[in-house]
């Protein structure tokens, strides 16, 4: 529907879409959903993309928080580098545990 496009490309902002394509790259990476404590934070600014991430364990007690930054013309690609580097850190450690403790608890559940 042409009305309905041109409403959308009226609102659509370039440097939002893209801040946004890193930060769902990074939580896609990471299979991060509602009952996992990830964070992610992306930034275009005039020297490039800046993406602010984090990985927590459920009582907080133990956080890994990694900053990349990129090219604006590979949001995703900064994402998923900047989630291997979470990973590489020591947070897949802690998300192996969340993940096994949900299943767990939905095996209990079912």
């Amino acid at each position: 529907n042409d009305f309905v496009n041109n409403l959308l490309t009226s609102i659509h902002n370039e440097d939002t879409y893209r801040a946004v394509l890193a930060e769902r790259a990074l939580l896609r990476k990471l299979e991060g959903g509602c009952q996992v404590p990830i964070g992610a934070f992306a930034q275009v600014k005039s020297n490039g993309l800046f993406l602010d991430a984090m990985v927590g364990n459920l009582d907080g007690s133990l956080t890994f928080r990694k900053k990349l930054k990129g090219s604006k013309s590979k949001p995703e690609q900064l994402g998923e580098m900047l989630a291997n580097d979470l990973l590489k850190a020591g947070a897949k450690k802690v998300l192996d545990e969340i993940y096994n403790s949900v299943r767990v608890n939905q095996n209990i559940v079912a």
